[in-house]
């Protein structure tokens, strides 16, 4: 149990590192995105706006989302993608102080 608790508090401990507060975002690129054992994985294409999930062993698309996506995590299975939303929680430079339910 401890084993599973550390690795997840590694990796939280690794993303915060690489935050960068109030940095604009890059310009969108086609993303490539593997899950950790490199069979399955996402690639998502800007000019088709579209991201497909692959399994590299068999040459195969699983499945498509109809949007590109600058940020996801591929489940092992191939069954899964977390995505990020676009804007990923970064104000735009020209935002106001007053807030817009």
């Amino acid at each position: 149990m401890i084993r599973p608790v550390l690795a997840l508090a590694v990796a939280l401990a690794l993303l915060i590192s690489e935050a960068h507060a109030d940095a604009p975002l890059p310009p969108p690129q086609n993303v490539v995105s593997c899950a950790s054992s490199g069979e399955v994985c996402a690639q998502s294409d800007l000019r088709r706006g579209n991201t497909d999930i692959i399994n590299k062993a068999k040459a195969e698309v699983l499945w498509s989302i109809s949007c590109w996506h600058r940020w996801l995590i591929v489940a092992e299975d191939g069954q899964s993608v977390a995505l990020c939303y676009p804007g990923m929680n970064l104000v735009p430079a020209d935002a106001g102080l007053h807030v817009q339910a």
